[in-house]
């Protein structure tokens, strides 16, 4: 994943997203192909079957053409972090389809990557404002740079 991720990166946006996209189905139907090669039973997908494997193509298509352009777009760090929410959106749908119960670990690593990509999107956000600079001077019960600079504003004036 880390040499596609590099290599759509270095493309820039020169390329459109579905070209990556179109490259991606290529190579999956390849596999699939030889995949399906080695079953030695098969039987054709029932109606529902049939849509759910529809939808499943255009929910993977809306995805990685929004993959690929979000690489293009932002820094490769950002699009990663966010990609790591995928773990809780797992968690979040076992539980709905399957009724299973997360375990407590489950939980706690789910509020640490959900906090981390908080963390990590909002320090790539604010680079120009000092946030952690500000909320640090804050829990120190200190002023901030920008009350001294109006102290001092009032003072003179």
């Amino acid at each position: 994943m880390g040499v596609v991720i590099c290599m759509i990166r270095a493309m820039g946006k020169e390329i459109h997203p579905l070209v990556n996209v179109a490259w991606l189905g290529f190579v999956s139907a390849i596999i699939s192909l030889c995949g399906m090669l080695t079953i030695w039973t098969w039987h054709w997908p029932s109606p529902v079957e049939w849509a759910l494997l529809i939808s499943m193509g255009c929910v993977s298509f809306i995805g990685q053409y929004c993959k690929s352009r979000s690489l293009q777009l932002e820094n490769a760090a950002i699009v990663s972090t966010v990609g790591y929410l995928q773990v809780a959106f797992s968690v979040f749908n076992d539980f709905i389809f399957y009724g299973n119960l997360p375990s407590y670990w489950s939980c706690g690593g789910v509020i640490l990557i959900c906090s981390w990509a908080v963390v990590s999107l909002m320090k790539n956000w604010f680079k120009d404002w000092d946030l952690f600079e500000y909320l640090r001077l804050k829990a120190l019960g200190r002023s901030t740079k920008h009350q001294k600079l109006e102290s001092l504003d009032l003072e003179m004036a």
